[in-house]
């Protein structure tokens, strides 16, 4: 079951909801432990595979972007979480400015993919892709 309910979660969490919309309940995720390496490791795998999301936007493929996204933005979000908690305060900042932005350009990534409306969706991932490459340079 995802963590989401630690202690850095309330800083990365919507200001507004208290939540993130794209979290998915009720999925199991692998207890990789408590290094940092291995989380940052699963962070830049995830941010991976969505930055492959691109050839399938515009495909008649809403509802498995959709609900892939959900999925590997969960995986991020329970990862930052375990990150974020783990960092030293000093260092915090600009990990919870990173995984902030990223979390927002995915609520509003998702809500563009549930429109359908392509021009919309090319437009929020192309936010969404800077702020994915910006992971993976920082998570290498």
């Amino acid at each position: 079951e995802t963590g989401a309910d630690e202690c850095g979660a309330e800083e990365i969490n919507n200001g507004e909801t208290g939540t993130r919309s794209f979290v998915k309940n009720g999925i199991y995720m692998a207890d990789i432990g408590p290094s940092f390496a291995a989380h940052a490791y699963r962070v830049r795998s995830s941010a991976f595979d969505l930055l492959a999301l691109e050839d399938l936007l515009g495909k008649e493929a809403s509802n498995y972007v959709n609900k892939y996204l959900r999925l590997k933005a969960t995986f991020i979000y329970y990862d930052f979480d375990k990150l974020i908690t783990a960092t030293d305060p000093d260092a915090k900042p600009p990990l919870l400015d990173l995984a902030n932005r990223l979390f927002h350009s995915f609520e509003k990534l998702q809500a563009a993919v549930t429109t359908k409306d392509d021009a919309d969706i090319g437009s929020c991932y192309a936010d969404s892709k800077l702020i994915l490459q910006e992971v993976m340079t920082r998570m290498a």
